[in-house]
Parts: structure tokens; C-alpha cells; sequence
């Protein structure tokens, strides 16, 4: 089975709380205030996502997730699952973005954002 490639694809505001992604080619996808509980994203190029401002992660499982240059800043991981095994070399942060205090020494903080 080909692995869905939804790559640039719009899911502001989108509710895909309980959603299955693993596999999913999403980079450069923009994911600003879409509400994403419990979202398994599992082994997903994530790279390149502007996934802030205020994005609702809240519990969403992060297995194996590729986050590397992924803008993250003003999101909120806090309770999401699986950090430790996704990638965020590169990823940008900033002031606002919650949970992913760890993990800063592999981001870069963002200049652009406030």
C-alpha cells in the first residue's frame, strides 16, 4: 500500500483529534490551530510544518515523528506522547511553545516569532 502524501496541505483549524497519520508524507503541511488530541502521527515527515500559532496538540502521539525544521513555535506539546523518539534537530521554538523544554538543545529558537 503507497503511503498517502498529503504534503502542503491546509489543516488550519482542523479537528483531526483520534486520527491515524503514521506514514503520512505531511511536511510543509500547516497545521496552525488545528486541534490534534490524541493524533498519531507515528512515522511522518513532519519537517518544514508551521504547526503554531496556538496549535492543540494535547496528547497527540509523536512516535517516531519528524519534526526536524518544523516551525513549532506557540505550540503546546504539553502531554503529548512519544517525544523522546521524534526528531527535532532544527525545529524552530520560541518563548511560547510549552512542552518542549528537553528538547531545546536540538531546536532553534525562532527570532521571527514573538
Amino acid at each position: 500500500m503507497a503511503e498517502a502524501n498529503l504534503e502542503g496541505t491546509s489543516f488550519q483549524e482542523a479537528d483531526l483529534s483520534q486520527a491515524t497519520l503514521s506514514g503520512t508524507k505531511l511536511s510543509d503541511a500547516n497545521f496552525i490551530k488545528a486541534k490534534l488530541v490524541g493524533t498519531n502521527f507515528g512515522t511522518c515527515p513532519l519537517h518544514g510544518n508551521r504547526t503554531a500559532p496556538a496549535a492543540d496538540i494535547c496528547n497527540a502521539n509523536f512516535t517516531n515523528a519528524d519534526l526536524s525544521q518544523a516551525h513549532l513555535c506557540g505550540a503546546d506539546f504539553t502531554d503529548a506522547k512519544e517525544l523522546d523518539t521524534a526528531n527535532f534537530k532544527g525545529a524552530k521554538y520560541n518563548d511560547k511553545t510549552k512542552g518542549l523544554e528537553k528538547y531545546k538543545d536540538k531546536m532553534v529558537k525562532c527570532l521571527n516569532c514573538k
